[in-house]
């Protein structure tokens, strides 16, 4: 009976042992992701035939290339600088927090781009 309590004992502290050596890893590469995207991460415009693209690009390579507004029905390029750079700087936002680097209609209106791509 002593041999078993023993065990128990033995098992918990080995169970909790790894568990928190299992914690501690989990919780050091979710502070270095999110370091070294939030840490390297820049947003640039550039012009493109008929207006503005963004990139975002991470430490020397580019990360997200887009010449065109998304989601919007064929290819039409961001009307004015300013507006690619404000949908450049919420893809970045996005990527940072862990979230889906997607463009909704929302962040479109909020960068200032209406339903057909026309700058407010």
């Amino acid at each position: 009976m002593m041999n078993t309590i023993r065990r128990t004992k033995s098992s918990r502290f080995l169970l909790y042992s790894v568990s928190i050596a299992l914690l501690l890893v989990v919780a050091y590469y979710r502070i270095a992701s999110h370091y070294h995207v939030s840490g390297h991460l820049k947003a640039e415009v550039y012009r493109v035939a008929g207006g503005w693209g963004y990139r975002v690009i991470a430490g020397d390579r580019i990360y997200i290339d887009q010449p065109f507004i998304p989601g919007m029905q064929g290819k039409k390029p961001f009307p004015d600088s300013k507006s690619a750079l404000k949908a450049a700087n919420t893809v970045k936002s996005k990527l940072i927090h862990h979230k889906r680097p997607a463009l909704t209609r929302e962040d479109l209106i909020k960068a200032g781009i209406d339903s057909l791509g026309n700058s407010d």
